[in-house]
């Protein structure tokens, strides 16, 4: 398996006299929020301490934010920390991966000699959005101890109805089979508390809800993410976890972000607008489908002969734009890339590049 994530901008920054424009990593093109620089300016003297092991204050304010008791709730160092604790914290086994999605999921299973099964389910074409869902999942799921799902899934940007995803954990609860709901980037959507499980997770024994907080609020290079699950299991992922993951920057900004519901507005409302000017034109793109993702990326399927995603994106380069190849995703091929939903100025820039190759 090759692990291939976007954002890596630091191997391009030196492109030779071009500013780089990173399409490859799915983040708020509007940055982060104006008072968080001032709050780690305001902290840089905390650099001197340990940060707090049981990251109390952080959890405190995400249990008064999401209305569920910090015993429920994990920090971790990044989503992604939090996603490869779990298969060594669960004891798993096994575990179903509906493709194409991400590709951390597999790594992790991989990483704790467990066996990843995988099913193509997310629909990149008119067949597969159209087949039972539910019922191709439960019959892919003999013996298996895991079910990761990605929501809103990542690249295609789909979403699920909240009546399917607790008819799904209906069904990993008669079956004990552990649900782990990866909702990095559930705070795009328009009305995230209308498609996601949390609230569900103090009631369940099998459902495991993962989240980012650097994704939406651009700030990836913190490291800050957070999961919420039965006691047991926040419980056994804490052994797991390395003492002091969580930096003291990360856990002194958590309370401060959260009450940004202004920026949090301004920022669905944008990515809204611009997601769909970009869909507009790239359909105008001959040789180009883009997927109507729901979220701040689009999967794109190249239609033409010749041009393939690894080629397109070497070529981006050489113009200082960067987006995201999804050729070695398992369940797509060489036709298919992935960008964020980014400025206009950004995006026009995009387009411009994209309307010259593909010509």
């Amino acid at each position: 398996m090759q692990d291939v994530h976007g954002g890596n901008i630091w191997k391009w920054q030196n492109v030779p006299g071009q500013k780089v424009l990173d399409f490859s990593a799915s983040l708020n093109p509007l940055g982060p929020p104006k008072r968080v620089f001032q709050l780690l300016s305001e902290n840089l003297p905390n650099l001197v301490h340990y940060p707090d092991p049981e990251n109390l204050e952080a959890r405190r304010a995400l249990s008064r934010y999401l209305g569920i008791d910090p015993r429920h709730i994990i920090l971790g160092n990044g989503a992604m920390e939090l996603l490869y604790l779990l298969p060594r914290a669960l004891r798993l086994q096994s575990a179903l991966i509906p493709i194409p999605t991400f590709s951390g999921y597999e790594k992790a299973l991989l990483l704790q000699s467990a066996d990843p099964r995988f099913i193509a389910w997310w629909g990149i074409d008119p067949f597969t959005a159209k087949v039972d869902k539910l019922a191709r999942l439960k019959q892919a799921a003999g013996g298996i101890q895991g079910l990761f799902i990605c929501h809103p899934n990542n690249p295609t940007g789909e979403v699920l109805e909240k009546r399917f995803l607790l008819n799904l954990l209906d069904f990993c609860q008669e079956r004990k089979i552990w649900m782990i709901l990866d909702e990095a980037f559930i705070d795009f959507l328009d009305q995230p508390e209308v498609y996601s499980l949390i609230q569900e997770v103090v009631s369940s024994t099998r459902l495991i809800v993962i989240r980012s907080l650097t994704k939406f609020f651009a700030l990836p290079g913190l490291r800050l993410g957070y999961g919420v699950g039965p006691e047991e299991v926040i419980g056994r992922l804490k052994e797991e976890q390395i003492p002091w993951s969580v930096n003291v920057l990360a856990q002194r900004i958590v309370g401060e972000i959260l009450k940004e519901e202004a920026y949090a507005l301004e920022s669905r409302k944008f990515i809204q607008a611009e997601r769909l000017f970009l869909l507009k034109a790239l359909a105008e793109i001959e040789g180009i489908r883009p997927l109507p993702g729901r979220v701040n990326f689009l999967l794109c399927q190249l239609t033409g002969e010749g041009l393939t995603s690894t080629r397109l994106a070497a070529t981006l380069v050489e113009k200082g734009v960067l987006i995201r190849d999804c050729s070695a995703l398992r369940g797509l091929n060489r036709q298919y890339f992935r960008i964020a939903v980014r400025t206009r100025e950004e995006n026009l820039s995009l387009l411009s590049a994209l309307q010259r190759i593909c010509l």
